[in-house]
């Protein structure tokens, strides 16, 4: 239902802890991986900034394979590492930490929002706002109760009270009303129509759904029916 494109949150931040621990040490690094940590580090940050600019195949493999070598240079003591090279989909331990994987609606939006807010934090904030609008099938769907209702509100009206409309400021503004809505079991669903307008799902603008765009439904093209 959600595109593959999520890793986890905790990739960046273990990412520069230990860059900021291997500048601690003087270019140390953690035990077992020598001076040899900084270098690794610093290839799998700019690797993963990368994938999160593109979230391309080639960028996930170059992201996947950087971590590797920092798990491999002996450089991840506490395990970060390990955990979130799980989140990437191109990696063969994706999905295979202890993620909800039931479908849970609020867990998706929630595994989102936590990847958008990393890239906020990391000063990402365009590739946040384009992270944000690629990773749902479709436009929210809203649970029509009062308490909702009224957040649905008053997050669509609050766009105009925003004072910093930076790339930044509109990432965090919309981090933070879709979590108050997503925390509170507002967002019960995604319109999966793919957007051509006809209702039918299958993009080719007809209403038919057979894709084929001629209207008929016999999916030939011709329109003969």
């Amino acid at each position: 239902m959600m595109k593959t494109k999520l890793v986890l949150t905790g990739l960046i931040f273990s990412l520069m802890y230990l860059a900021c621990s291997v500048g601690d040490t003087g270019g140390t690094g953690h035990a077992g991986g020598g001076g040899n940590c900084d270098n690794l580090v610093t290839d799998a940050n700019d690797a993963v900034m990368a994938y999160f600019a593109s979230f391309s195949t080639a960028d996930c493999e170059a992201a996947d394979a950087a971590i590797q070598a920092v798990i491999d240079g002996g450089c991840d003591d506490d395990g970060d590492f390990g955990d979130s090279q799980e989140g990437l989909p191109c990696s063969d331990s994706y999905g295979s930490g202890d993620g909800d994987g039931d479908g849970d609606i609020a867990g998706t939006v929630n595994d989102a929002l936590d990847q958008m807010d990393a890239l906020i934090a990391a000063g990402s904030c365009e590739e946040a706002l384009e992270f944000l609008f690629n990773s749902f099938p479709g436009e929210p769907e809203w649970s029509e109760t009062v308490a909702c209702t009224t957040l649905a509100y008053d997050f669509d009206h609050g766009f105009s009270d925003i004072e910093d409309t930076t790339h930044c400021g509109l990432a965090t503004y919309f981090s933070t009303g879709l979590r108050e809505m997503n925390d509170a079991g507002c967002i019960i669903g995604f319109d999966d129509d793919v957007g051509d307008g006809d209702g039918d799902g299958d993009g080719d603008g007809d209403g038919d759904g057979d894709g084929d765009g001629d209207g008929d439904g016999d999916g030939d093209g011709d329109g003969d029916g």
